[in-house]
């Protein structure tokens, strides 16, 4: 059944919707959302078009497609909203027409379908109708067709995608529950006498025209179509072709990268003007504003400061010296903790990353989901670089939820947004290389990928599936620069990576850890039978002020351990000391806090701690204890753990590279 509408809606209307300014009122219809996001595509590709053809290795020659097809994908992105049980739903959760037109609601859901939540049903989700309406409408086809220079099926790639919703395990036209009303859509846009229409043709044809006064330069004459409403087997039949070309054009692709490159770029650049396009609206001196956002990328000045703070009026080591100096795109250091990897990376920093973003990424650890990070001390110039725009955060963020329903995208979108308006970028792999899984975080910081160079750190620690998502991104993004550090390469990692660079035609450097430091005594073994054993060390390292570290191999073993050394240490009255537990299950905000509180701990030197941790304390403890003791472990995991080990050395009056604490440690096993 037809049901008529006031406007064609982009979103629902929030409660205090007359009294917005008029601007924002229109992006809350499908003419003025789509000018947005449009807009938006042309001031991120005319910031960022040359940036991503250097980062993806794409040469001129496709300048002009990628940018006439980003801009037809934005244009058309949205068409499959002009049908009524989107439009129906969009009005039932308009909390503005919930207030004052309730009986036109309780019509609308008396003539649409309705789920238990009493939300109006969809057959099909608007981006799906959108590729429908734009390859299987003869009338919309054949005029699309006529903008030079733009790859229509892969515009509509990136327009069905747009919301990383698509999933081909499940059907596309949804028949329980939508009844066998066929579906009308409001895609007509000739003038008509009945004044019921005319604000939704007045609407459509605004949407056609968008693409005849830009840089698409579509014919003047719009389409006139005639088929209106769609059957079930109708949108059944229109997603078997829509999908047979996708899939004829996919095999066609094939192993060409750079075509594939080409691919991935324009959907991921709709999916970035899409969030802009739904932001910018509610942003004073909005166009402004994202110019300067795109702008947010490092000077010399912002990384000398966190070189600078972070060397604290010391001179950089040669190890040092030599990543920084590194000519080739792709470096390579094999150094242990303690060597002073991320200030090496800084300086790397000062070749490779200026007027970049600088992503430094460690992997994820334990099971819990990971905000930015909870990786060692940052210093203040670093925390600022990670927060360069914080004032239009909250802004920002505010207009990002209104516009989406989805907690999950909701979320998924600010951490990502976050990216887009820092300079550094401090956190976990996944943020970056989940982009080759398509995943939505990192989809949703395209924008900051396509401007980023890299650092991974402690390569060793990621499993096959990580790996090869990293080799995959060597391979992809031919033009970032990337730095790899560990302690530990396994030999397969390093053979693999040195084949991937070798298959680029490219070279890699390499470069070892200093040879005085990694080779200077900071440790002895002693292997006990039983914890009880390894609670002599304990009680003596306590009793003369020393920092603990216990390290096991999972969560129960750790509070078990942590619970018998509290227990076996109560008989000890004397002790002056602090007892923490660290592990990878705690909530994240209370997991930042345990960090923090272990990181304090250490740094004050006027009484003991036992820090009890699981794996956690391999990549994300930036300390240095006195006393060691651990299970074993796999080689790469007790490498990570003795790094943690009487670490800090200084130079004597001689020069000499030698130990802060002045002696030899345990590592107890």
């Amino acid at each position: 059944m037809k049901v008529n509408f006031p406007r064609l809606f982009a979103k629902s209307l929030p409660k205090d919707f007359s009294r917005l300014p008029k601007e924002i009122q229109s992006a809350h219809f499908l003419p003025g959302h789509t000018a947005a996001v449009y807009r938006s595509a042309e001031i991120i590709l005319n910031r960022l078009l040359p940036i991503i053809l250097r980062q993806l290795d794409l040469g001129d020659e496709w300048a002009k497609l990628l940018l006439k097809t980003t801009l037809m994908g934005c244009y058309i992105h949205d068409w499959g909203k002009a049908n009524q049980h989107f439009l129906g739903l969009m009005a039932t959760e308009s909390v503005h027409f919930k207030i004052n037109e309730a009986a036109w609601l309780q019509s609308i859901r008396a003539k649409l379908p309705t789920n238990e939540r009493k939300q109006v049903d969809q057959i099909i989700r608007h981006e799906i109708l959108s590729g429908i309406l734009v390859l299987q409408v003869p009338e919309f086809r054949q005029w699309l067709e006529s903008c030079e220079d733009v790859d229509l099926l892969v515009a509509v790639w990136g327009a069905i995608g747009h919301h990383l919703k698509v999933d081909p395990t499940e059907k596309f036209v949804k028949t329980k529950g939508c009844g066998n009303a066929p579906l009308y859509v409001f895609c007509q846009q000739k003038a008509t006498s009945k004044p019921d229409l005319k604000p939704v043709r007045n609407d459509f044809r605004a949407l056609l025209k968008i693409g005849t006064g830009s840089q698409l330069k579509l014919p003047s004459k719009l389409p006139n179509v005639k088929k209106l409403s769609w059957t079930q087997e109708e949108l059944k039949a229109a997603v078997e072709a829509v999908t047979d070309e996708c899939e004829a054009m996919a095999k066609t692709v094939g192993r060409r990268g750079d075509r594939q490159r080409f691919i991935a770029a324009v959907k991921a650049t709709v999916i970035a003007a899409d969030i802009a396009g739904s932001a910018v609206p509610q942003i004073a001196n909005q166009w402004q504003w994202l110019r300067q956002v795109l702008e947010q990328v490092l000077s010399r000045e912002d990384l000398q400061q966190v070189i600078d703070s972070r060397l604290n009026q010391k001179q950089p080591r040669g190890f040092q010296k030599s990543v920084a100096a590194s000519k080739t795109r792709i470096t390579l250091v094999k150094a242990g903790c303690g060597t002073g990897k991320t200030i090496a990376a800084y300086l790397w920093g000062l070749n490779w990353a200026i007027d970049r973003k600088l992503f430094v990424l460690y992997p994820t650890t334990g099971t819990a989901p990971q905000g930015f990070l909870d990786y060692g001390t940052l210093t203040a110039a670093e925390t600022a670089l990670m927060h360069s725009r914080s004032n239009i955060d909250l802004e920002v963020y505010q207009a990002l939820i209104n516009d989406n329903k989805d907690h999950i995208e909701n979320e998924s979108r600010l951490q990502s947004f976050k990216t887009w308006i820092a300079k550094l970028i401090v956190g976990t792999v996944d943020s970056v290389l989940g982009l080759m899984q398509n995943n939505r975080k990192p989809i949703y910081a395209w924008i900051a990928i396509a401007q980023g160079a890299f650092v991974f750190d402690e390569v060793h620690a990621y499993d096959d599936k990580l790996f090869s998502a990293l080799l995959r991104f060597i391979q992809t993004f031919k033009g970032a620069p990337i730095l790899l550090m560990s302690a530990s390469f396994t030999q397969e990692q390093l053979a693999k990576i040195s084949a991937t660079v070798a298959e680029l035609g490219e070279e890699m450097t390499v470069i070892e850890g200093p040879k005085d430091l990694e080779d200077l005594p900071r440790y002895q073994f002693q292997v006990v039978a039983t914890p009880p054993d390894a609670m002599l060390g304990v009680v003596a390292a306590l009793a003369a002020n020393q920092k603990v570290l216990w390290v096991n191999n999972s969560v129960k073993s750790c509070v078990d351990t942590y619970n018998f050394a509290v227990n076996e240490l109560v008989k000890h009255p004397n002790l002056d000391f602090s007892p923490l537990v660290y592990h990878d299950r705690y909530r994240y905000k209370d997991r930042i806090d345990r960090h923090s509180q272990v990181m304090s701990a250490f740094s004050q030197q006027t009484k003991g701690v036992l820090a009890v941790t699981n794996q956690i304390c391999e990549m994300s403890l930036d300390l240095s204890a006195d006393l060691l003791i651990t299970p074993f472990a796999i080689f790469a995991a007790l490498i990570q753990r003795l790094g943690r080990l009487n670490r800090q050395v200084e130079f004597d009056v001689a020069g000499n590279l030698v130990l802060a604490s002045g002696r030899i440690c345990q590592a107890i096993f």
